[in-house]
């Protein structure tokens, strides 16, 4: 969506700042105007910069990330609710509901998060719980659950009290698990949407200028009052990377947008891209039936990049089956790679491994080599066997027959008779 005039002041403002952060974002973190902020990797919560993360602070509007939270557990889209009575202030943002009106909570939703409209916030909490009361407990029971220590709730709208703060590390954790819900990170990614349902249709603009001009934007939530100052939470992705940043109490619109954006492109430029999978490089071998000696190496089928932090590290692991037989053709697929970043549950990515170089089929003698030579031992020894002692015997009877010459030889001598020298017959 092209920007309106509405928002044409922020290409500019935060021009020097993307300007600024642009070549150096390697370098040390910004220095912004906010006064707490905080920039996370959305995929583990790791964070890449903060500070005063902690401080429990007024949220203004922030509020109503929790509210969209608790809504959408308790409330199906399609239903369609009945608009309470509200009393706005000087200055806040409704939708400009008239009491009685039937509208869906799917518009409801919408008007919340993307104009902030606070009478939405109201019918959407009396309709969930039955009671405001009851809703703002709904909501500090869930910060608990998630571990959001520094956060505690008194509205569902977000207006200055006492009794309504979070901090910026609360914000981006919270902000961190609403967006796993399809639905809210639709609505949050909207600039703007024309509602249907209601009374009659209204178009509404998201307050989230930053949507407006950088494709990349994909959310989540502004807030304004006197007490809590300009807060943007705000998320993007690059390059299968989602950072999502938050800047509390910033002096002004500009300063908020500005300070957001200069803490997501100084993350962005804490990942580098990796090849950990090259088509041509074999990352695994599997046994091959009757070759025990040459395994087959395997390949990924195609070459992946992926962009991680330094600090982080890329494990593999493997789906191969135990041994393979051919005939085999090069780039048959014969299993798969997963590979996973540290402090990812899901891999990012599944490769196929393909055979790296063919396999012919095995022959006679390698499907029976073993029974043939089995066999062979089987008959050989025995056939040794057999030949030694026939060799054997042999060489007795021909001792035995040289011993019987001998004798009738010296017994003709004793008798007087000559041998023929040549023949040994008597003469």
């Amino acid at each position: 969506m092209q920007p309106t005039a509405r928002h044409a002041w922020v290409l500019p403002a935060t021009l020097l700042a993307l300007l600024l952060v642009a070549g150096s974002a390697r370098a040390a973190p910004p220095q912004l105007d906010a006064a707490a902020w905080i920039v996370i990797d959305a995929s583990d919560g790791a964070v890449l910069t903060a500070s005063r993360e902690h401080d429990s602070v007024p949220i203004a509007s922030a509020t109503k990330i929790m509210t969209a939270r608790i809504v959408l557990r308790e409330l199906k889209l399609e239903q369609e609710v009945t608009a309470t009575r509200y009393e706005a202030g000087i200055g806040e943002s409704v939708l400009g509901l008239q009491r009685g009106e039937r509208i869906t909570v799917h518009d409801l939703l919408y008007a919340l998060l993307l104009p902030s409209a606070n009478d939405a916030a109201f019918t959407l909490a009396k309709r969930a719980s039955g009671g405001v009361k009851q809703f703002v407990r709904a909501m500090n029971d869930e910060s608990s659950r998630l571990g959001l220590d520094d956060t505690h709730y008194a509205s569902p709208v977000g207006l200055d009290s006492t009794g309504n703060y979070s901090s910026a590390a609360d914000l981006a954790s919270l902000a961190r698990v609403d967006l796993r819900d399809r639905e809210f990170r639709k609505i949050v990614d909207t600039a703007s949407i024309t509602l249907e349902s209601g009374a009659y249709p209204r178009t509404i603009e998201s307050r989230n200028s930053l949507l407006f001009s950088y494709p990349w934007v994909n959310g989540v939530k502004t807030g304004y009052t006197a007490g809590a100052g300009n807060v943007l939470v705000a998320s993007g992705r690059r390059d299968g990377v989602e950072l999502i940043s938050v800047v509390l109490d910033a002096p002004t619109e500009a300063a908020r947008d500005a300070d957001s954006l200069a803490l997501l492109e100084w993350g962005f430029g804490r990942y580098s891209e990796r090849t950990p999978l090259h088509r041509s490089k074999p990352v695994a071998s599997v046994a091959v039936r009757y070759r025990d000696d040459e395994p087959l190496q395997l390949r990924p089928e195609h070459s992946l990049q992926v962009r991680a932090r330094d600090d982080q590290r890329i494990t593999r692991s493997f789906d191969i089956p135990a041994v393979v037989e051919g005939p085999i053709d090069p780039g048959k697929r014969i299993g798969s790679v997963s590979l996973r970043i540290d402090g990812r549950d899901a891999p990012i990515a599944t490769v196929g491994l393909v055979a790296a170089a063919a396999v012919e089929a095995p022959g006679l003698l390698d499907r029976h080599g073993r029974i043939l030579g089995f066999l062979a031992i089987a008959l050989g020894v025995p056939a040794g066997l057999l030949c030694l002692w026939w060799l054997r015997y042999r060489s007795r009877r021909e001792q035995r027959q040289l011993k019987s010459r001998e004798a009738r030889a010296m017994a003709r001598r004793r008798a007087g008779i000559e041998d023929d020298d040549e023949t040994g017959k008597p003469r």
